[in-house]
């Protein structure tokens, strides 16, 4: 099972709701009446400057178009200087991750799915990290998913979780994400790995209309043509390009994301734990009370070793929790029940052995856990019985 928690309609996800202010978490809502005409600036309450000082932005217009149930911004008479992404223009329609600027304003048009994105980056960079990082971060992601330029993930550990993680939440489930690794044979992608080919242009052709993944330090032999083939104007998939840390990869094009060493974020991995088990509730359908603070510190401290870790941790420890018994678990992340039987064993070879259901742990006066195993839960022998040889 992979989080993918945006799943409403299409249509309602692409539709633009409002305008935020580069770097800052101030924001400027999209009328939801969609009139036919609608200037910035001119209702009460909408002064659209950080200073609260009249700027250019009494000369845009803001339009809405039914029938291609979008947004459109005017320069009226040319005067106020509108830029898309930086280039000149007089006119153009607002889609999702699109830069504005007016004068000194910058603003990034929003929508559900690019809002749940930048909280997604946020949760890799940092909370207490600089905001305007984020924004970087949006924009490289951004020119990668129009193939405009690759996009470099640099970081410790193995990247390739993060680099599908943000796959998934820019181009969705459906499109393929493919990792081009000389030192893997060619697999096909399952539960535990995404697809790899050691040919950069075998991989390239499996990518296409997804994200092709290759490790900075780990080209292919055919690097030379896959490049050729990267260079065409209509190539069919995103580059995603991880590393550990060569900084001059700064001079290639946009920024590179920069992930921390989770060693550096100890005060936020709580709240990295709880957005991750709130995923995995959502995606589980289950309840609230499948992820307790107990299950919280059980993941502190046993599986705090990468965000890969502690997503799959929340995610099995939800699906045992919300299931009568651990084949029923199994079935809801999508994996076979003796390798979910071998995670449980593994982590906790005192208590988490096979059986059927998750009651609550003995607590002392102060409501932690007695037990000396590490399981996020004690388990009662009760039905073990009924759980077969799973």
């Amino acid at each position: 099972m992979t989080s993918d928690v945006m799943r409403p309609d299409d249509a309602i996800l692409d539709e633009v709701v409002h305008l935020r202010e580069w770097a800052t978490d101030r924001i400027h809502l999209l009328p939801r009446m969609q009139s036919l005409d609608h200037i910035v600036g001119e209702s009460e309450g909408e002064e659209l400057t950080p200073t609260g000082q009249r700027t250019p932005w009494s000369h845009v217009r803001l339009t809405y178009a039914r029938q291609q149930q979008r947004w459109w911004i005017h320069d009226l008479e040319r005067r106020s200087g509108l830029r898309q992404d930086g280039v000149h223009r007089d006119a153009f329609m607002l889609v999702p991750g699109v830069e504005i600027a007016i004068g000194g304003t910058i603003l990034i048009a929003e929508n559900r799915r690019s809002i749940a994105l930048r909280a997604f980056c946020q949760r890799l960079l940092g909370w207490a990290s600089d905001p305007a990082l984020v924004d970087h971060a949006l924009r490289s992601i951004r020119a990668a998913k129009i193939r405009r330029a690759a996009l470099v993930l640099l970081g410790d550990g193995d990247l390739v979780p993060v680099a599908h993680a943000l796959h998934r939440r820019t181009l969705g489930l459906a499109a393929p994400f493919v990792v081009c690794d000389r030192r893997r044979r060619d697999i096909s992608a399952s539960i535990r790995s995404p697809a790899n080919h050691e040919s950069g242009v075998d991989a390239l052709e499996a990518a296409s209309g997804g994200t092709l993944c290759v490790r900075g330090r780990r080209l292919p032999s055919d690097f030379p043509a896959l490049v050729d083939r990267l260079h065409v104007a209509d190539r069919s998939a995103q580059l995603m390009v991880l590393d550990r840390g060569d900084r001059r990869l700064l001079l290639a094009g946009p920024m590179p994301i920069c992930l921390p060493p989770l060693s550096s974020r100890v005060l936020e991995l709580p709240r990295i734990i709880e957005e991750y088990a709130a995923e995995a509730i959502i995606a589980l359908n289950a309840s609230p009370t499948c992820f307790t603070r107990i299950d919280l510190e059980w993941v502190l401290t046993y599986a705090a070793t990468s965000l890969d870790e502690i997503e799959k941790a929340c995610q099995r420890i939800v699906a045992l929790n919300a299931s009568s018994n651990l084949s029923q678990a199994a079935g809801l992340l999508g994996m076979a029940p003796v390798s979910l039987s071998r995670w449980v064993s593994r982590r906790s070879p005192l208590e988490m052995v096979c059986t059927r259901r998750l009651v609550p742990p003995p607590s002392d006066d102060t409501g932690g856990n007695r037990g000396d195993g590490p399981g996020p839960r004690q388990l009662t022998d009760a039905t073990h019985n009924s759980m077969g040889d799973t």
